[in-house]
């Protein structure tokens, strides 16, 4: 099992559609270096990590996004988890996100601090 953590909340798809589109590739940039420093952080030796990065058959994905204010619909909510999923592709932690291959599940909360954590349990054979 993978767990990993950035300090950025999942955008809103309402958010995503009023935004340009330098805005939502800078944020996609930001989801894919923090998760890859997150990742280089929890398993720092490269073995470990390839490993991990192997492109797994299947796996289960479950997507916490912690907001400091309300939180939103869950449609809203998996709109805008597209980018930060198809990051979690760019650096091999799922194969792809196609529903044959990955079953995601969203969850979000609100507390003092924000944050999305991801949590993978993949199934490497």
């Amino acid at each position: 099992m993978i767990t990993l953590e950035i300090r950025e909340p999942i955008p809103s798809q309402n958010t995503l559609a009023k935004e340009s589109w330098p805005v939502t590739y800078r944020r996609n940039n930001r989801f894919h270096n923090e998760l890859a420093l997150d990742l280089l952080l929890a398993y720092p030796r490269k073995k470990d990590r390839d490993r991990l990065q192997s492109r797994p058959k299947f796996a289960k994905v479950v997507i916490h996004s912690q907001r400091t204010r309300r939180i939103t619909d869950k449609a809203n909510l998996i709109g805008g988890a597209k980018g930060f999923v198809d990051c979690l592709t760019k650096l091999g932690l799922i194969f792809d996100d196609s529903d044959d291959r990955v079953n995601i599940e969203y969850t979000q909360g609100t507390g003092s601090t924000y944050y999305t954590r991801v949590t993978i349990e993949a199934d490497y054979e």
